[in-house]
Parts: structure tokens; sequence; C-alpha cells
């Protein structure tokens, strides 16, 4: 079964660098285009996971986020933001702070790439 995660970055160059990384791990990047699209995906394919930038195109990304946990997938905040200026009420999301290594990366997807549900 292949296994997709979503990506919603603005960054074009960060999103490419996080689909490339999400490939080596043998998991299928399916980055979006906007929080519109994103929904999109959310609704019709049902990723695996969800990787989502904090801060998007001058909005926040709280409440994607939000509702991507809610639908109980397995979300990770990505941002350029230190914890401290992370809303609390994301607190308990996984968080990326970039530049994350690839290993950061993998240890959050490592129960998706194995099957496990969160």
């Amino acid at each position: 079964m292949t296994k997709t995660v979503l990506i919603l970055e603005d960054e074009p160059l960060i999103a490419m660098l996080v689909e490339t990384m999400v490939a080596d791990m043998g998991l299928v990047p399916r980055t979006s285009t906007s929080i519109a699209d994103a929904y999109r995906i959310a609704d019709e394919e049902r990723p695996a996971a969800a990787l989502v930038d904090l801060h998007l195109w001058g909005r926040s990304g709280a409440d994607i986020i939000r509702d991507l946990v809610q639908r109980g997938i397995p979300t990770a905040i990505m941002t350029g933001s230190n914890k401290d200026d992370v809303h609390s009420a994301l607190a308990g999301i996984p968080m990326l702070e970039k530049p994350f290594q690839p290993e950061a990366l993998e240890l959050f997807l490592q129960p998706i790439r194995e099957g496990v549900s969160s």
C-alpha cells in the first residue's frame, strides 16, 4: 500500500527538499500549492501523515494543522520560529524546527513507514 505524505510549505525550495527526504524514506510526497488544495488532498487522498509549515503565504497554518490532527492524520509542524513562538493551542503536536536534519523527519515518519498508527 502506498503511503502518501502531505506537504504544505510555501517556500518552493524547502518544499522540494522535504519532498526529496520523504521520497528517500520510501514514502510518496504529495505537495500542496495552497491551503485549499491541502484540504482537498486530505479529503480525497487521506494521507498517512502531513508536514505543514506554520507560516503560509503570510497566514498562520495553525487552523489546518489542528484540522488535520482532528481528522486523525499524524501531523508535524515545520517552522523557522522557535518553540516559544508556537501557539499554545498547538502544544503536543510534533515540531520540526527549520532547518531540520533528515534524521528528525525520519523519527517523525518512522511509525508511518512501519505501518504503526498514531
